[in-house]
């Protein structure tokens, strides 16, 4: 689209089987079982070197647990 004017809302997800807010749960749910997976939480608590690597960790953790207090009608994240 070209020059999209400012209340057009551009489409964010492919919403032919799923409306947003199921898309949105889904998701959530899929990146809690493979981020807060006991494997996946040891082997990036094993493999972090310096305290900057647990910054960015701790940061990227918090980033997921905000992610549950998103909702589908937001227009950004």
């Amino acid at each position: 689209m070209l020059n999209p004017t400012e209340d057009y809302d551009l489409p964010t997800a492919w919403e032919e089987h799923m409306d947003k807010d199921e898309l949105l749960r889904v998701f959530k749910i899929v990146n809690n079982r493979f981020y807060f997976h006991p494997r996946t939480l040891a082997r990036t608590f094993f493999s972090l070197r310096t305290p900057a690597e647990l910054k960015h960790v701790l940061l990227g953790g918090y980033q997921l647990l905000r992610m549950w207090s998103l909702r589908a009608n937001l227009r950004k994240i």
